[in-house]
């Protein structure tokens, strides 16, 4: 039966299913047995389809009255001969009732779990989803791996009889025939076969009647098994080559779809008979590779693709142990996620690049999204003739230099033999991505996506036999080329331990488009905020009072922005939100006479517009005596509620007391200003407009301030005034021009405000 070139052949037996003979009676009564088998074994080495005992082999043996099914399994037979078909086992049988009749349940490998031949205890393979065959035609990966087990039977046995035994095969092998009929040699790197049911991983085998039953382990639903090929030169035209896959026995039924792909080109057959892939029985399937070669070079995004998420390769390769979490063993390249769709690339630059060990970093300096861009070339001549290149954008040499202990991936100048590699798809039309296997290297490697165990995306190298991994992607770069998604451009929010109601938040943007911009929405909120909206670009939100005076509090509001026509993900962003402490004291503003004195601490404080701008003089700028202050230095604060909160250290620090001026020439009522290093405060004598202040400790404490409250402006007035005569030598303001505080003898010049004082609670 032919169809789209495949071809099902007549099953025959495996050349190699021998005979195993067993010790006679003499040694069936709790004394040591020595058991004879000539078979084969999966732990062994291969000779053709004739298999080899190695040293160190040994058996699972069960045993019960004949038509029972009281099971008693046998202590462990092990042989220390090797190198031929035939091989001693020794171990101890328990006594046998004479005249008594057995059955007899053997398996190779012995496997201590299990308690029973009949299905139940432990399951164990029969056959991998992903095997690795070492060159074309070669069939020691199916003896040489403990997935391929054989077992046999004796049925009613007389308990003084000799017993022989047929061990079995419990897989089904395929022997797949590829036969180049293109014009131009072909590289055999992969060989897979699909069918409609679970084939290959974990089974409960009931392996105690003629006929086998299996059950599938739990997790287990390979319904493939893959092979991959570590070695070979390319195969000539009209050339054929044998590839060997192990699989659980099965019957394939009338209408099942069986599919066979080699190097992704796929061919299917829909049964018009049934076919039996029977346990140590190989079935020959011809596979007639006529599709020509396919020229992958070209400019593509490397991709990973293991959910709905894609995650382009960086071109560059960390060191080892910098950021791999493997203490230096593996050499990875990272991952940024990004957006495919039609064949076109959109990249989120409000997501972080790289991820370490849950940890948000940034190990490479990335200049632009062009560094994720690879060049993949065909080799046309020479000894790597039909593979191919993959360069980075500063044009080196993507190279495999694994190694016995570790997996790395690199970027070379100069190429090597790790730098070339066999590239096909790894699925119908590459719907399950791109194998890119590294055949020339010390150690076959393949290149995948890694997302499992850490909390980062990277590409690395692995063996076939390993998964929890993806194949790459390759998303051709396109024209034009990648596009930035919109970015939120977020920053963090303050709230005093007081709380806020209707607190508002303008929400940045980049890359939005003008005719149909994306808009932002809330998510959700957590922590100390207790709600969140947005109307057109601004967010609302509200934080509740803290009460607490040891500790601050925090919480996020998460927003997202929205494609208008719905066809791209959300781009998602947190704002985080800090709440300070109830603080021990406020600054309060002063705001009549006091009905005392002047004398405390306080701020002197310029009050901005509206709040906005908001400023206090930094009286703590300099400490030798004589230093002027032309710059009126201060400090930004916050008006909440007519207080100044929170009277943290950094505000402490820069407050001003306010004493009596007890010195004989000053008048009485008079006040000195000192700074927290009770250095006096006096203005700049003479100057008319907004100059500055002096930081003064002369001995002479002619210098003093008179302090009243202005009724009319709601404001406080410090009159710098001397003894030598030079009463009213200006008054403190603070120049909306220069922006700094000084002394002024224009009370009322246009370019200077107000001045407020702001006491700190006793």
């Amino acid at each position: 039966m032919i169809f789209a070139g495949l071809m099902l052949t007549a099953a025959f037996s495996l050349t190699n299913c021998q005979k195993a003979e067993f010790a006679g009676p003499e040694s069936r009564n709790g004394k040591k047995a020595t058991i004879t088998a000539t078979a084969i074994q999966m732990k062994t080495t291969n000779d053709g389809l004739q298999t080899l005992w190695s040293s160190g082999d040994n058996l699972t043996v069960f045993h019960a009255i004949a038509g029972t099914t009281d099971y008693v399994k046998d202590v462990k037979f092990q042989t220390s001969q090797g190198g031929a078909t035939s091989a001693e086992f020794e171990g101890t049988l328990p006594e046998l009732t004479p005249g008594a009749y057995y059955d007899w349940y053997i398996l190779n490998q012995y496997r201590g779990g299990l308690t029973s031949p009949d299905g139940t205890g432990v399951s164990y393979n029969v056959g991998v989803p992903r095997q690795q065959q070492a060159a074309y035609g070669s069939s020691a990966h199916i003896a040489g791996q403990g997935s391929f087990p054989m077992y046999g039977h004796i049925w009613n046995a007389p308990a003084d009889a000799p017993l022989v035994v047929a061990m079995t095969h419990i897989s089904s092998l395929l022997n797949v025939k590829v036969t180049n009929s293109t014009a131009e040699p072909i590289r055999i790197s992969n060989v897979e076969f699909l069918a409609n049911e679970i084939i290959s991983g974990g089974f409960y085998v009931d392996f105690t009647k003629e006929e086998l039953t299996f059950k599938p382990a739990a997790g287990n639903e390979n319904k493939y098994a893959r092979l991959s090929v570590a070695g070979g030169e390319a195969l000539a035209p009209g050339a054929t080559a044998d590839f060997y896959l192990g699989i659980r026995p099965f019957k394939a039924a009338i209408g099942d779809v069986l599919e066979l792909r080699v190097n992704g080109y796929a061919k299917k057959v829909t049964l018009t008979e049934a076919v039996n892939f029977a346990p140590g029985h190989e079935k020959v399937l011809n596979f007639s590779f006529d599709k020509p070669a396919e020229d992958l070079s070209g400019d593509y995004m490397i991709a990973g693709h293991p959910d709905e998420n894609w995650y382009a390769a960086h071109g560059l390769a960390l060191t080892p142990g910098a950021y791999d979490g493997s203490g230096g063993q593996n050499t990875v390249i990272f991952a940024k996620k990004v957006v495919v769709k039609d064949s076109q690339i959109y990249y989120d630059e409000n997501l972080d690049i790289f991820y370490e060990n849950g940890k948000n970093e940034n190990p490479l300096d990335v200049l632009s999204f062009d560094e994720y861009k690879f060049t993949i070339a065909k080799v046309t001549e020479g000894e790597y003739a039909g593979m191919y290149t993959i360069k980075n954008f500063d044009g080196k040499y993507m190279t495999a230099t694994a190694t016995a202990n570790g997996n790395s991936v690199d970027f070379l100048e100069t190429p090597d033999s790790g730098s070339y590699f066999d590239i096909c798809a790894n699925g119908e039309n590459a719907v399950d991505g791109y194998r890119i296997v590294a055949t020339k290297s010390a150690y076959k490697r393949h290149l995948f996506f890694n997302l499992s165990g850490l909390n980062w995306p990277r590409f690395t190298l692995f063996g076939e036999g390993e998964n929890a991994h993806t194949c790459p992607y390759l998303v051709p770069w396109g024209t034009p080329a990648p596009n930035p998604m919109p970015r939120l451009v977020l920053s963090d929010i303050s709230v005093s331990a007081s709380g806020i109601e209707g607190g508002e938040y303008t929400i940045l943007t980049e890359n939005n488009p003008e005719a149909n911009p994306w808009m932002p929405e809330v998510v959700g909120w957590t922590g100390c905020v207790t709600d969140a909206s947005v109307f057109g670009d601004v967010l609302y939100y509200s934080v509740s009072a803290n009460a607490s005076t040891e500790e601050g509090r925090e919480g996020t509001i998460t927003v997202k922005l929205v494609d208008p026509n719905t066809e791209l993900p959300d781009v998602v962003g947190v704002i985080n939100v800090a709440q300070g402490r109830k603080p021990d004291k406020n600054f309060v503003k002063v705001t009549a006479a006091p009905a005392t004195d002047w004398c405390g601490d306080y701020l002197m404080v310029y009050e901005g517009v509206d709040g906005v701008g908001a400023r206090a003089f930094d009286g703590s700028k300099g400490d030798v005596t004589g230093t002027e202050l032309d710059s009126g230095p201060s400090v930004p604060v916050k008006i909440e509620n007519g207080n100044i909160i929170p009277a943290e250290d950094a505000l402490k620090a820069v407050l001003l007391h306010i004493k009596f001026n007890n010195h004989a020439k000053a008048p009485a009522g008079s006040y000195t200003i000192r700074n927290t290093s009770d250095i006096r405060c006096i203005g700049v004598q003479g100057k008319n407009t907004g100059a500055g202040l002096v930081l003064n400790d002369n001995t002479d404490d002619r210098f003093y301030q008179e302090i009243t409250y202005d009724e009319t402006n709601h404001s406080v007035r410090i009159y710098n005034t001397n003894s030598a005569g030079n009463a009213n030598t200006g008054v403190f303001r603070y120049s909306t021009t220069l922006n700094a505080f000084g002394v002024i003898k224009d009370e009322e010049a246009a370019d200077c405000a107000h001045i407020q004082l702001y006491k700190l609670e006793d």
